[in-house]
C-alpha cells in the first residue's frame, strides 16, 4: 500500500468542476469543459496548477495555484492485489479524521502494517488533522468481519458497528454470533483503547447499514435488516417477513437500552440514522404493507419518520413513493434542518412537485424541518444510472453529497463518465443551490461516505478498481479495488 497525492506531469483522467458563484474564478485557472476526458487532460486544463501535498503523507509540500472550491487537496489509498474497501469518515471536533472498512491481502497505513487473518477483517484508522497518520488497528479471525459504519462521541471516543460471522474479538471479551451473521458495536478511545464492546443479533442474518451518537445522552442507535429474529435487549422480535428492518439504542456503557422493528411480508429495510432534539431519525425502503407506516404505493418506496426513543413513539412518519422503486439511503441533520439522500425510478414527489423523470435510476438531495416540512430538493440525473450514497451537513447549513454514476452525471452541467461508474462529489448551499460538483474515476470508481472538519473541508471516502486523479492528486489502483480517502476544498 502507498500513497500517492502529487502533482502530475502525465496525462491522466481528470474532472469537471462546476461553480456557479465562481465562474469567472475557474475561468482563471482552469481551460477545462465539461466531459473533459482522458487523455486531453494537460490539453484542456493545467492539472499541475492545483494545490496538492507530497507523496509522504505527512501534510508536507504542496505547489502551484489557490485552491478552489470542490479541489482536491490531498488523498490516501489502502490497498495491494486484493481487495479493500473504505466504507464510513467522520471528523473529530479536534479535525482528526476517523475511517474504516475491510480488507482482504494486507495494507499499511502510516507506519502501521495491518495483516489480514483470512476472508475479511475490519480495520480502524486515524489520521491527525494535518493528514498524518497517527494509528491504525484491525479486527479479525478467520471468518468475515467488515466495518460498516462509525461516528465520534462527545468526548472524542470513536464508536464503529460492523458484521462478522462466528467470534470476533475486539479488545474486551470475545463476541459469539447467535446466527448466520450478527452485528458487532463497540467505542474506542482517541487512542484507539477499546472501551466497550457489544453484539446485536440473534437467529439469523443481521446487518449493519448505520448508526448515530446522541451529542446529549451518549446513546448510541444502531440500524440495519434482519430475518428470523431480533434480540432487542428485553425480548426476541421476529420478522414479518422476509427482511425487516431495526433500531437497537444503547446507552454510553454499551448496554441495550431497546428496540424497535419495521417491516411487512416483503423485504424492508432501515438504511440511515440520525438524532434530532433527542429523538431518532430513521429512513429506508419498504415493500407492500408495514408497520408505523402504511402500504407502498409501487415496488418500494422511500421512508423518513421521526421517534421518541424515550417511549418507543413514532412522532411522525412519510412515505414517497410511485409505481416504480425508491429508496432513501442517508441522513444528516443539525439544527432544524433533516437532509435526505437517496435514488428513485420513474419519479418521485416529495411534497413541493414531481421531480424529473428518472433515466433509469437516479439521486436525490431533499431537506425536511424538523417537523418534517419539506424545504427544498435536488435532483441527481443523467442518462445511466445515478445514485446519491452519503450527505453531511456543515455548521453553517450547507450540504456535502456524495455517490456514484454511469454514463453521465447533469447537476447544472453534465459530466461525461471516465469509466463504468465514476464518483461523484457535491455542495450545495444552505437554500440547496450547488456551489460545485466534482467527478472522478477510470474503471469502477464510487463514494460511500462523506464528513466536514471545523473549516468545512469534506472528507470522502469509497473504493475503486482503477486510477482515481483528480486536482493532480494521483492515486494508482494496486490491484483489485483500492479503499481511498480524498479531502476536498469547502
Amino acid at each position: 500500500m502507498s500513497l500517492f497525492a502529487t502533482n502530475s506531469s502525465r496525462s491522466r483522467r481528470c474532472s469537471v468542476v462546476v461553480t456557479l458563484a465562481t465562474i469567472a474564478i475557474l475561468s482563471a485557472l482552469l481551460s477545462s469543459t465539461a466531459g473533459c476526458r482522458s487523455n486531453d487532460c494537460e490539453a484542456k486544463r493545467n492539472c499541475t496548477r492545483q494545490q496538492v501535498l507530497s507523496g509522504s503523507g505527512s501534510g508536507g509540500g504542496g505547489t502551484g495555484g489557490s485552491p478552489i472550491p470542490g479541489q482536491a487537496l490531498w488523498g490516501y489509498r489502502f490497498g495491494d492485489g486484493d481487495q479493500q474497501y473504505a466504507r464510513a469518515v467522520t471528523v473529530s471536533a479536534d479535525d482528526r479524521i476517523v475511517l474504516g472498512g475491510s480488507y482482504a491481502g494486507d495494507v499499511q497505513v502510516g507506519a502501521t502494517k495491518l495483516i489480514n487473518n483470512g476472508g475479511d477483517d475490519a480495520w480502524l484508522a486515524v489520521f491527525d488533522a494535518d493528514t498524518s497518520a497517527a494509528w491504525a488497528r484491525s479486527f479479525g479471525g478467520n471468518n468475515q468481519e467488515q466495518l460498516y459504519a462509525l461516528t465520534n462521541t462527545l468526548n472524542g471516543n470513536i464508536v464503529i458497528a460492523g458484521q462478522f460471522t462466528n467470534t470476533i474479538n475486539l479488545g474486551g471479551n470475545i463476541l459469539q454470533s447467535a446466527g448466520a451473521t450478527d452485528v458487532f458495536v463497540a467505542e474506542f478511545s482517541s487512542t484507539g483503547q477499546h472501551v466497550w464492546s457489544q453484539v446485536v443479533g440473534g437467529p439469523g442474518l443481521h446487518t449493519i447499514s448505520a448508526l448515530a451518537v446522541d451529542a446529549a445522552s451518549g446513546t448510541t442507535a444502531v440500524v440495519g435488516t434482519f430475518a428470523e429474529a431480533l434480540d432487542d435487549g428485553t425480548s426476541l422480535a421476529l420478522s414479518a417477513g422476509g427482511t425487516d428492518g431495526y433500531v437497537i439504542w444503547l446507552d454510553s456503557s454499551g448496554t441495550i437500552l431497546s428496540g424497535k422493528t419495521l417491516g411487512g411480508a416483503q423485504d424492508d429495510a432501515i438504511t440511515a440514522v440520525a438524532w434530532a432534539g433527542g429523538d431518532t431519525l430513521l429512513a429506508g425502503h419498504f415493500r407492500g404493507t408495514v408497520n408505523h407506516i402504511g402500504t407502498a404505493a409501487g415496488e418500494s418506496d422511500a421512508f423518513l419518520l421521526r421517534l421518541s426513543p424515550a417511549d418507543n413513539t413514532i412522532v411522525w412518519a412519510q412515505a414517497y413513493g410511485n409505481s416504480d422503486a425508491q429508496s432513501a439511503t442517508s441522513l444528516a441533520a443539525h439544527g432544524d434542518t433533516i437532509v435526505m439522500g437517496g435514488s428513485y425510478r420513474s419519479s418521485i414527489d416529495f411534497g413541493a412537485g414531481v421531480l424529473p423523470l428518472a433515466d433509469g435510476e437516479d439521486g436525490f438531495v431533499v431537506a425536511f424541518n424538523a417537523d418534517g416540512a419539506f424545504q427544498w430538493q435536488l435532483p441527481v440525473g443523467g442518462a445511466g444510472a445515478q445514485r446519491v450514497n452519503a450527505v453531511a451537513l456543515t455548521a453553517n447549513g450547507e450540504v456535502s453529497a456524495v455517490g456514484q454514476f454511469s454514463t453521465e452525471l447533469n447537476v447544472v452541467e453534465t459530466t461525461l463518465a471516465n469509466g463504468t461508474q465514476d464518483a461523484f462529489a457535491l455542495r450545495l448551499n444552505a437554500a440547496g443551490t450547488p456551489r460545485w460538483v466534482r467527478s472522478m474515476g477510470s474503471e469502477t470508481t464510487r463514494l460511500l461516505s462523506v464528513a466536514h472538519d471545523s473549516k468545512g473541508y469534506a472528507y470522502c471516502v469509497g473504493n475503486s478498481t482503477g486510477d482515481v486523479a483528480i486536482d493532480g492528486v494521483v492515486l494508482d489502483a494496486a490491484g483489485g479495488s483500492d479503499g481511498f480517502i480524498l479531502k476536498l476544498n469547502p
